[in-house]
């Protein structure tokens, strides 16, 4: 197995994820969802120990050459030369509807697992935008397994893992399985507040199951968790 190869797929993955992050908008979400695609096809490569390196080749210069034209086509739009997307430190999300980043010299295998995840997890949120709920939750739900091989800091594994299952009640909510969407944001919230704190994420939880609360009748006990939310 070329190594250096291997490295140039993660580190290619990261940045076709990084720049399908910037068309995660309605406008410009098919192109969001191609290159989600394509970054999950070149992390799983990156995992696999392929025999033939032949087809790694061909693989990035496809990619290389489909990256440069949707680069061209960004520099067009924008009027600017593309420049990569500033990127969040450890893959860590700070909001449940925006797409996360990843950092591009984070390239050995430990951290490939998380990058698939990222990937996984911008996948889910952009199908669940645009209105395809079963591609999002199978999405959502191939991060959630794929977590169970990353090794990393614990306040970053648990923040995707309550943004994870945050969107996977949103969409249940918002399709009338009230039981369900709550067994999903209590489990998130549990993880938010043992290893998270005071963190924003943690307060959009408890948003939603205050809305859920209220949707039960239970306005003194939506009240409170409001109230936890906003301190």
């Amino acid at each position: 197995m070329d190594e250096l190869l291997v490295r140039n797929l993660r580190r290619m993955a990261a940045e076709l994820n990084n720049l399908g992050g910037t068309f995660h908008d309605g406008n410009r979400a098919k192109e969001g969802l191609q290159l989600y695609k394509n970054a999950l096809e070149a992390i799983s490569f990156s995992l696999q120990e392929a025999k033939n390196c032949q087809n790694l080749h061909n693989f990035q210069d496809q990619i290389i050459e489909f990256q440069a034209g949707v680069a061209k086509k960004q520099q067009k739009v924008y009027q600017q030369p593309y420049t990569r997307t500033l990127l969040m430190q450890n893959h860590e999300p700070t909001s449940f509807s925006e797409a996360i980043q990843i950092q591009t010299d984070e390239t050995d295998k430990k951290n490939s697992y998380m990058t698939a995840v990222v990937i996984l997890y911008n996948s889910g949120l952009l199908n669940s935008q645009l209105g395809s709920v079963v591609k999002a939750v199978r999405f959502f739900n191939m991060g959630l397994s794929m977590l169970e091989h990353v090794d990393c800091d614990i306040k970053c594994k648990t923040a995707v893992t309550v943004a994870i299952r945050y969107n996977l009640g949103k969409i249940h909510y918002e399709h009338g399985d009230k039981s369900k969407a709550m067994e999903f944001l209590v489990d998130a919230l549990r993880l938010g507040k043992q290893n998270l704190r005071n963190h924003t994420l943690v307060a959009s939880v408890l948003n939603l199951i205050g809305h859920l609360l209220l949707g039960r009748g239970l306005i003194t006990d939506a009240m409170m968790v409001f109230e936890e939310a906003i301190w």
